[in-house]
């Protein structure tokens, strides 16, 4: 009788241990140091931020890894091509970009600028800039599907580390 509780408890153990398992994988806010709703930045600020400007085209057109220093730990630049078919409105301040991630039928902000650089408003001319977006390392080790969204310009998808070959 010992021997079938003994064995009970165990199975019981193993169960429970496969059934956090999948709960802690099943949801990916575990994985990531910022997250929350998209959504929320706009009842932050009172409006959309999330502006798309039709002339401008983003595409992810790489990685580079920033190896880790005594103050921050390993970080990538996510080279974007953006490309203006016009003259495009263009704001930087350090605070202009989020990664986000998509889990059940919504987006996430998973990532935030990591420096902020002491420049103000101008133009992007039309043609073609490529820009950086430095990114925490460990952000996009996680499978799964991300996107950028630079203000106030548009989206772009952006493949995960592990989706990609050679990053």
């Amino acid at each position: 009788m010992k021997t079938i509780i003994r064995a009970l408890l165990r199975s019981l153990a193993a169960l429970s241990v496969v059934i956090l398992l999948t709960v802690i994988t099943a949801n990916a806010q575990h994985y990531f140091a910022i997250w929350y709703d998209a959504d929320v930045e706009k009842e932050w600020v009172g409006e959309d931020i999330y502006i798309v400007n039709e002339n401008a085209t983003l595409t992810v057109l790489g990685f580079e890894h920033i190896p880790p220093t005594e103050r921050a730990g390993a970080r990538v630049d996510i080279m974007v091509n953006i490309h203006g078919d016009a003259e495009l409105p263009w704001h930087y301040d350090g605070n202009n970009y989020r990664l986000q991630y998509y889990q059940d039928g919504k987006w996430y902000v998973v990532g935030h600028p990591l420096a902020v650089p002491a420049v103000g408003a101008n133009w992007m001319p039309a043609g073609d800039t490529v820009m950086r977006y430095r990114i925490p390392l460990t952000v996009l080790q996680q499978s799964g599907t991300f996107r950028l969204y630079v203000y106030p310009l548009g989206f772009c998808d952006v493949p995960g580390l592990n989706d990609t070959d050679g990053c």
